[in-house]
């Protein structure tokens, strides 16, 4: 998958009412999406020392910060804490894998 397809695909997930944050965003953890995106995350391969794009980065960065904002709400509405833990960590791993460490 080449770099804009990835970048228009992880826009859907932010902007399409289906997209895994988006429906964190509204306060539902769903699990399809959540294997979607994490698939999708698979696809991203760092090309020896070419950067990827800003618009890339800014949009994966975001997604464990905005998870770490909705986490409270949706154990308060119920849903398992541990699951949601892990699927941050499924997150972060893949993000880890694509973006470095310092």
């Amino acid at each position: 998958m080449d770099s804009a397809s990835i970048i228009q695909a992880l826009e859907q997930e932010w902007e399409q009412q289906t997209g895994f944050p988006a429906r964190l965003r509204v306060g539902e953890f769903d699990e399809a999406g959540l294997e979607r995106l994490l698939s999708l995350l698979s696809t991203i391969e760092q090309e020896g020392n070419v950067p990827l794009s800003w618009r890339m980065v800014a949009l994966l960065w975001f997604i464990p910060l905005f998870m770490t904002w909705q986490r409270e709400r949706l154990v308060e509405q119920g849903e398992d804490p541990y699951t949601f833990e892990e699927a941050f960590h499924r997150v972060l791993n893949k993000l880890e894998n694509i973006l470095g460490l310092p």
